[in-house]
């Protein structure tokens, strides 16, 4: 039977490192995605906190305040950390 492929030493050890640094990469990409999800759960949590205020309190006024700016917090605060990310990694 004859070897149809022969890989030398060194082309062994580039491509495995080659694959090293590969696997660097993906496991940073994966590490800020999930710093990027922590983020945009702490936002929406925030807001429903601040909802949660609003319901709570027997203040009318601030009660009104607290409601529409916890919708303004759980709905854009993810919304806008995804952009800047978003805009971040992509200039």
């Amino acid at each position: 039977m004859t070897r149809l492929v022969t890989l030398t030493a060194e082309r062994i050890a580039s491509e495995l490192e080659r694959l090293r640094a590969a696997d660097a990469a993906d496991r940073h990409w994966q590490r800020r995605l999930w710093w990027l999800g922590v983020r945009c759960v702490a936002w929406y949590l925030g807001g429903i906190g601040l909802v949660a205020c609003a319901l709570r309190t027997t203040n009318l006024p601030l009660a009104r305040v607290l409601f529409g700016l916890g919708l303004y917090v759980a709905g854009l605060g993810p919304l806008i950390t995804l952009l800047v990310f978003y805009f971040r990694e992509h200039r």
